[in-house]
């Protein structure tokens, strides 16, 4: 590790970086409770009478710990001796037995074995807001998208905004989406009302527009869209731009991949490239990225993009969903279903940043 290193990876998570530390935790305390075993069969000490902690109550006292320089030298010079005979020199002898005993009193006899049921992890604020959690959003209030006019207001917005304002206002979406999909509200209630009047939070979001014109039926919509202008801000300045998507799904095609997808998006306009992004970038954090439940359930990495971006044309994340447009349902025909040039959900990631460097380079080049 080094300073550059993410500080991720020294906090224990269940998923990405932070499970390194997380393992690190769990072998190290295993590693205790295995020792003590094996003291007890050697001292004919019954294991179940031993204290036991969980580990969130754990501190120093509870863990086999010292120093060799603090706790074991002072302990070993205590208990030998030394002696001089004339012409063999300084004799140096242990009291082994005595020694032994101070070891057991103060390393051993007060320790604990720690119940290791339940470990406490780091959960992000970016993980507290995924697809099962707009899932249970959409069963508590149905979501619509922002009419397209005024969702090109908004982007105008955010455009001017600082790259903390953003983060800030998709920060303050999040807290009013964990009340809401448990309290639930009237759809149709302007959503910056609900936010100040009912949550307490003053200039709640970054665009004026927003605060306006959104309702609580669009909160779901709103918060993707600053998502994505987020993403686009962190990946135009190279940054690690999907810090909160699993790495599962940010394996890097092959080259013929990469061919048969430039291939496909090399004949599209500005205009659909843009609308593209949006939808490819919703289908990952809405469809694709979803948490695992157990062993038995799909594992997304392994669905063909084409399949999954079917799946969530076919049943949309949104109500009153319009009609797909044909250059869409044509781009997604293009999509191998089979072969080594088959795309999968593992490289879609890869697939939303080739299509936002094609939409950037042919934006420029309109300049």
């Amino acid at each position: 590790m080094e300073e550059r290193t993410p500080i991720a990876y020294v906090l224990p998570s269940e998923r990405d970086t932070g499970l390194c530390s997380y393992a690190l935790l769990f072998f190290l305390l295993e590693k205790q409770n295995l020792f003590l075993q094996k003291y007890c069969q050697q001292s004919k000490t019954k294991y179940d009478s031993l204290p036991k902690v969980n580990v969130k109550d754990l501190s120093a006292a509870h863990l086999i710990s010292y120093h060799p320089d603090r706790d074991l030298l002072p302990m070993v010079l205590a208990n030998c001796t030394y002696s001089f005979e004339v012409g063999q020199g300084t004799k140096v002898e242990y009291n082994f037995t005595n020694l032994e005993r101070q070891l057991m009193d103060r390393f051993l006899f007060t320790k604990s074995v720690i119940l290791l049921k339940e470990i406490d992890t780091v959960v992000y604020r970016s993980e507290t807001t995924n697809a099962v959690v707009f899932i249970h959003l959409r069963d508590r209030i149905k979501q619509e998208r922002i009419s397209a006019s005024l969702l090109s207001q908004i982007q105008t917005d955010l455009i001017q905004k600082t790259f903390p304002e953003v983060c800030d206002s998709i920060d303050k979406l999040d807290i009013a989406i964990s009340f809401m999909k448990s309290v639930g509200c009237d759809p149709e209630s302007p959503l910056s009302d609900f936010m100040i009047n009912i949550l307490k939070i003053d200039e709640s979001l970054v665009s004026q527009k927003a605060q306006q014109s959104c309702k609580c039926k669009h909160i779901q919509c709103l918060w993707v869209t600053l998502a994505l202008e987020k993403t686009k801000r962190l990946e135009n300045n190279n940054k690690e731009s999907f810090d909160n998507i699993s790495s599962a799904f940010k394996q890097k095609p092959s080259e013929e991949q990469n061919d048969t997808l430039y291939e496909i998006l090399d004949i599209l306009q500005v205009e659909q490239l843009e609308s593209l992004s949006q939808m490819i970038f919703d289908c990952i954090l809405l469809t694709i990225d979803m948490p695992q439940k157990d062993e038995e359930s799909v594992d997304m990495s392994k669905v063909g993009l084409k399949e999954a971006v079917e799946s969530y044309l076919y049943d949309p994340p949104y109500a009153n969903e319009a009609l797909t447009p044909d250059w869409i349902q044509r781009f997604v025909t293009a999509l191998p279903k089979d072969g080594e040039s088959r795309l999968l959900c593992c490289h879609s990631v890869e697939t939303w940043i080739t299509i936002n460097e094609i939409f950037t380079d042919k934006k420029d080049q309109m300049l």
